[in-house]
């Protein structure tokens, strides 16, 4: 039984790492698309607000789901216009 749930487990975890590498791969291949300098500022604002999704605010809109949001409130309130 203990064996059976083991094996359960080991294959449930290599299909979360196979997932997990394909991700990777994506984000990286995106990544190489982001002029480096918008990259580690997103980069810097995730590690500092870990868990937090991140979007870009114009005109105090948020223009991922359309909400309203104060410069104050927001984690990508410092990211520069281009």
């Amino acid at each position: 039984m203990i064996a059976a749930e083991k094996k359960e487990i080991e294959e449930q975890f290599a299909g979360k790492k196979k997932a997990w590498e394909a991700a990777t791969t994506e984000r990286r291949g995106i990544a190489k698309k982001i002029p480096e300098d918008l990259l580690e500022l997103y980069e810097r604002i995730a590690k500092k607000h870990p868990g937090t999704a991140l979007a870009q605010v114009r005109d105090g809109q948020c223009k991922a789901c359309g909400l309203r949001a104060l410069p104050h409130t927001c984690a990508t309130a410092g990211i520069r216009r281009r």
